[in-house]
């Protein structure tokens, strides 16, 4: 059964390489395309997150967007980043899924070696 990460996965590689979405395939951006993406998403969510900071303490420059409003996009923004990362792992062959149990599990001493054994090609 698949799960969250199975779907999203499934659905963001179709929308990357659909005529009505990005147009183009995994491997027609380098790793550094696809890092540069996930931190201008990043960079997004960083500079709505300063708009916080100026809601909370009450300082002008946000226009009429409201706390709620800065909060979604924000979210967006992070989800949009998550996304790219995928995608970007997806070029590379790596489950996003495996590598957050990986990381997440890395002090409890049930981590794997993870792809170690890669070619120079996984590289470009």
């Amino acid at each position: 059964m698949k799960d969250f990460l199975d779907i999203l996965r499934e659905e963001s590689v179709k929308r990357c390489e659909s005529p009505k979405g990005f147009n183009h395939t995994l491997e027609s951006w380098s790793y550094a395309e696809w890092t540069n993406a996930i931190c201008g998403e990043a960079g997004e969510a960083a500079n709505l997150g300063k708009k916080l900071i100026r809601f909370r303490d009450n300082v002008r420059g946000n226009g009429n967007l409201k706390f709620g409003e800065l909060l979604d996009k924000m979210a967006d923004e992070i989800a949009d980043a998550v996304i790219y990362g995928d995608l970007t792992l997806a070029k590379a062959g790596i489950s996003l899924k495996e590598r957050i149990i990986k990381r997440s599990t890395r002090n409890t001493g049930n981590n794997s070696t993870g792809n170690a054994n890669r070619t120079s090609s996984a590289y470009s």
